[in-house]
């Protein structure tokens, strides 16, 4: 397949509706490039830190590579949460082509692709062409020849210099995508000029050469932020801008997939080591603004599973949209996503006498003009909050200030196309799948879950059984473990619901490649019976998981209003979820705390406190204030706050507040 360019023509110039992507193949598009075997850094804090911090962020995919036991571990640890991996093959760690094969079976659960040596054109091999050629050939070909294995993709290194890639030769037989390391783009989505590295596009089809033209990845690309000035350092502030447009283009450039580099700052640092500042995440946990964007992003347009043909939008901008870039983008609900943004420069280039100083980009004034029509677009900020901070009802034309960092319009047409089903019947797959185990050593009960989601055209017939059986699929014959038999209520097209085990599973050692499979005795004629099933992965060891505290954070937080006119009520509430390892003591209050800290003393709004059920590790609450807030016009600067008067002992005590900004005028 040959590459091409996507979605970056100048929306205002549409002699035509523009087709949308799906909104989840761009999350399924986002990476983050990990070191979890420096267990000499911040990474050595797996359980505590690391592996909570990327289910927060939300994305699928992480980018390594080393030989160690314990590393290999945490792979098929993060496997079971969701979470695959990208792993980098280099004899440079003492991984020959048997040893490669050898880690991919270990970690099977892990591992989505293998990643060819490591930008070794820097490698110090005087011969690194040859050395690098033939180090290819025999990866390539022991993989092959291994059926536990054949299947992996393989990506191509990732040159530093343009002279590598001038002259490596062609590498094409031994992989199945490109790959580069487009680095320092200021700004990212600069398409205007027409020679890399100022153009993504242009570096994309010159790095794709020795490959073949094979599709691109790009397993790694970032910024050091936090030490502005020093080094090609920039400030956070256009970290957090400059990530999620990069994410953005490069998906509309073609990309497969893209890994930021990196997931947190390795160790503390008095700007002294540039490279200690890649992060989108400070060396203590702490976000940058860059990791609250990305989450955010992912948050709105996930939508796991989703099958469907996305459809076409016919709208037309206006006004300013010289720098202006866009994303479409649509869900199986028949909504789609437009995200608009400025293509500015948000900071001073290193090097430049203003370096390690932001630039202030004023928002442009943009119309939309809708020909499709439209019941409700909602506008969100996602670098600010996942809370909508527009509505409008029944649109034509939408006035916008687009900034430099996305702009998220949500919009909804008068008849949302249901996901395609033939014949006139339901559909029913897995949105997803959970556990309950008070500990996952051998022997420990189970309790299996499983969301059953009917996309089809019609309902399921009422009194016949939804069924959901659990097996084992890293056994000969996937021997069933358990099943949801119960349930023979209608479901309807576009719901879901949770079905849960029968009984549940007695534990035993190893890891398990469980299977949901819905209606595996085909009790209900369906329009695809080819989608019924997902596999989570889940490890038993003699290892209880660790003991400690629990540890509370706000991971979202709304309101419920009419309007946001002055004197309205406006009831808030907060998503908590326990990311310790032990649970909250049941009879103890979790309390959230509304502040406005835009005011001098960051007055009490309301509050909520009547929650006193025990909340397991990993599990999630939504609580509501006790009363509303009386709206006052201005700006609000809403700060939710768990815990607020320390009821329950945390290991991290730090963590406990989420912003949100809301403007209440007449």
């Amino acid at each position: 397949m040959a590459m091409g360019l996507l979605g970056l023509m100048n929306p205002m110039a549409q002699a035509a509706p523009e087709r949308a992507r799906s909104a989840d193949s761009f999350v399924d598009s986002v990476g983050v490039a990990v070191h979890l075997r420096y267990t000499d850094t911040v990474y050595g804090n797996y359980y505590g830190l690391i592996k909570p911090k990327l289910q927060e962020l939300g994305v699928r995919h992480i980018r390594d590579g080393g030989d160690d036991a314990q590393f290999f571990q945490k792979l098929n640890d993060l496997a079971g949460v969701g979470i695959r991996s990208l792993l980098v093959m280099d004899p440079r760690d003492g991984i020959d082509p048997a040893r490669a094969v050898a880690i991919a079976k270990t970690v099977a659960p892990s591992i989505e692709a293998v990643e060819q040596p490591n930008e070794y054109d820097i490698s110090g091999d005087s011969n690194w062409r040859t050395t690098l050629k033939n180090y290819d050939a025999s990866l390539r070909a022991a993989f092959k020849s291994d059926p536990a294995v054949a299947n992996l993709p393989m990506i191509g290194t990732a040159f530093v210099t343009f002279d590598a890639t001038n002259t490596v030769g062609d590498l094409s037989p031994y992989v199945d995508f490109s790959n580069m390391h487009p680095l320092r783009y200021f700004p990212p989505d600069n398409d205007q000029n027409n020679a890399a590295p100022n153009n993504i596009a242009v570096e994309t089809a010159f790095r794709a050469k020795p490959f073949g033209n094979k599709p691109m990845w790009a397993s790694e690309t970032g910024y050091d932020a936090g030490c502005p000035g020093v080094g090609t350092g920039i400030t956070e502030a256009a970290q957090g801008k400059y990530v999620p447009r990069f994410y953005l283009q490069w998906f509309n450039t073609g990309l497969v997939r893209t890994y930021i580099y990196e997931f947190i700052d390795e160790k503390p640092d008095n700007c002294t080591e540039p490279e200690y500042h890649y992060g989108i995440l400070h060396n203590d946990g702490s976000p940058k603004p860059a990791f609250t964007a990305v989450k955010n992003l992912l948050a709105l347009l996930k939508e796991p599973g989703a099958k469907f043909t996305p459809g076409s939008l016919d709208y037309t901008l206006s006004g300013n949209t010289t720098n202006l870039r866009h994303t479409l983008l649509q869900k199986s609900d028949g909504s789609f996503y437009l995200i608009l943004w400025q293509a500015a420069k948000s900071s001073y280039w290193p090097g430049e006498a203003r370096s390690g100083q932001d630039i202030y980009v004023a928002p442009t004034q943009v119309t939309l003009n809708l020909a499709t029509r439209i019941t409700q677009a909602t506008t969100y900020l996602p670098n600010t909050s996942t809370n909508s901070t527009g509505q409008f009802t029944n649109p034509t034309q939408i006035n916008l200030n687009v900034p430099d960092y996305p702009l998220v319009v949500k919009l909804s047409p008068s008849s949302a196309p249901p996901p395609p089903a033939s014949g006139g019947q339901p559909d029913l797959l897995i949105s997803s799948t959970g556990y309950q185990a008070a500990s996952l050593t051998p022997g420990s009960p189970v309790t299996f879950t499983a969301v059953v989601k009917n996309q089809g055209a019609t309902a399921t017939p009422a009194g016949t059984i939804i069924g959901v059986a659990f097996r084992d699929r890293s056994t000969a014959n996937g021997a069933l473990l358990t099943y949801s038999d119960t349930n023979t209520a209608s479901l309807a097209p576009g719901a879901s619901v949770t079905l849960t085990a029968n009984f549940p599973w007695s534990a035993t050692l190893g890891t398990h490649n469980v299977e949901a499979w819905v209606d595996d005795v085909n009790r209900i004629p369906e329009s695809n019976e080819t989608n019924n099933t997902l596999n989570q992965t889940l490890t038993v060891s003699n290892t209880p998981p660790p003991s400690g505290k629990p540890d509370l954070v706000v991971t979202s937080t709304g309101y419920q209003a009419a309007s946001l006119t002055p004197g309205s009520p406006v009831t808030f509430t907060a998503v908590v979820k326990n990311q310790g390892t032990i649970a909250t003591p049941a009879g103890t209050i979790i309390g959230v705390a509304f502040r406005d800290r835009s005011t001098a003393n960051g007055a009490l709004l309301t509050y909520s406190d009547t929650n006193t059920a025990s909340l397991a590790p990993g599990a999630s609450v939504t609580l509501t204030a006790n009363f509303p807030w009386s709206a006052v016009a201005g700006t609000h600067n809403i700060e939710a706050w768990v815990d607020d008067v320390n009821r329950i002992p945390e290991s991290n005590e730090t963590n406990n507040t989420l912003n949100q900004t809301l403007t209440s005028k007449p």
